[in-house]
């Protein structure tokens, strides 16, 4: 049908130096006629396990946007991305992004 939905989830565990990542996403979307409008909510979470208290971090994103079909082997994107740091460590900072891409199958 026109709708759709997705989700992903990863774990890597590491022996020593860096810390366990765990990440997931979900996303949604529904297309009506050349246009499908979507949303992504995603989060990055670091744990504390090889570096010590205060080292974690987590990050979240939040995606809308919409995909115009402007040709049977072309299309565009228009997307905004809001990112939140979460974390102990605030190192990486908040962020708002707005992206335009133009994608072309040959």
């Amino acid at each position: 049908g026109n709708f759709f939905l997705i989700s992903e989830f990863s774990k890597l565990d590491y022996e020593r130096r860096v810390n366990d990542l765990t990440a997931w996403y979900v996303s949604a979307g529904y297309q009506i006629g050349a246009f499908t409008p979507h949303a992504t909510f995603s989060e990055l979470r670091e744990n504390e396990s090889n570096n010590g208290p205060g080292s974690a971090r987590v990050s979240q994103t939040t995606t809308v946007g919409v995909r115009w079909d402007v040709h049977e082997s072309a299309a565009l994107k228009f997307e905004f991305y809001t990112i939140q740091d979460k974390g102990m460590t605030t190192m990486d900072g908040d962020a708002d992004a707005f992206a335009i891409a133009l994608d072309i199958t040959f």
